[in-house]
């Protein structure tokens, strides 16, 4: 197990089924998805300030604001809302941002002498 994920399970420990405890499962499925975000993590998980407690708190501050503005009783923040939210939160970089890696030339495949400049 790594640091982060001891570090998220610390911080859900007696929370479950929080907010908190939920944005934490989201934060492990995030890492095993992209393991730049680990280190990440490991960092603004130790800081008070970047707790799990108050990712929750800016998702809640989201959905104040759309119940604000659209007027209505009920607000519902979509995944793809809370996960952008997590992540400005955290400073995770954008899962599209992740450069596929080429596959390698067959061997005795052509060379191009482009390809080595």
């Amino acid at each position: 197990m790594n640091k982060a994920t001891e570090l998220i399970q610390k911080q859900q420990s007696g929370k479950d089924n929080s907010p908190a405890f939920v944005i934490g499962l989201h934060l492990i499925d995030m890492m095993k998805q992209d393991s730049r975000i680990e280190a990440i993590l490991e960092e603004d998980l130790q800081n008070p300030e970047m707790s799990l407690e108050n990712c929750a708190k800016k998702l809640q501050d989201a959905a104040d604001q759309i119940h604000r503005e659209t007027k209505k009783n009920t607000v519902c923040l979509t995944p793809m809302q809370a996960e952008k939210i997590i992540r400005k939160f955290y400073g995770l970089p954008d899962p599209e941002d992740v450069q596929k890696e080429e596959p390698a030339p067959e061997p005795g495949g052509i060379i191009e002498l482009e390809d080595l400049l």
